[in-house]
């Protein structure tokens, strides 16, 4: 039978303990940022999806598709943000596409109505407006201001100009 010398080779239980410690705490580091990473981009696609249906509310309007249930005039599309359920709105946190037809707001169809992501919701300290026009014949909008997404301890800020620019932060 051989004995191991005072010499051999191998790594010590202290040595090893240090080590895989080393090793957790990487990885808990590691995951907690990934994890911030993810809300992070959440929030952003969640701003840029409203800033695209904004443009295409713009699109629609400056060149004047008018839906088959526009009876009359087209004046503009109307991009209302709902802050809560009720008032014309079926969803909290959630935004709609509708026409302005001699006058009348009426609903496209089939509806346009998108929500925002779990998690997140509209603020309504920081949204400055809920109703934004973009009207056909100056191009302008009605209604400019600023809307405020929050969610996961984070906020993200568009901005529509009354020239019609949508943009955020």
């Amino acid at each position: 039978m051989k004995y191991l010398s005072a010499h051999a080779k191998g790594f010590t239980l202290i040595e090893l303990l240090v080590v895989f410690s080393i090793i957790a705490i990487i990885s808990t580091v590691t995951l907690a940022s990934f994890s911030d990473f993810n809300k992070t981009s959440a929030l952003k696609q969640a701003g840029s999806q409203l800033v695209s249906f904004f443009n295409d509310a713009k699109s629609r309007s400056l060149s004047q598709i008018k839906p088959s249930t526009c009876s009359g005039s087209l004046d503009g599309y109307v991009v209302d943000i709902c802050l809560t359920a009720g008032s014309g709105c079926t969803y909290a946190d959630s935004y709609k596409m509708s026409t302005v037809c001699s006058g009348t707001k009426a609903a496209l169809v089939p509806p346009v109505v998108k929500r925002l992501p779990a998690n997140m919701h509209f603020s309504s300290s920081g949204t400055t407006s809920t109703s934004y026009r973009f009207n056909v014949l100056t191009g302008g909008v009605t209604g400019s201001g600023s809307v405020v997404i929050s969610g996961n301890g984070s906020t993200t800020t568009l901005s529509v100009s009354p020239v019609g620019s949508v943009t955020y932060q």
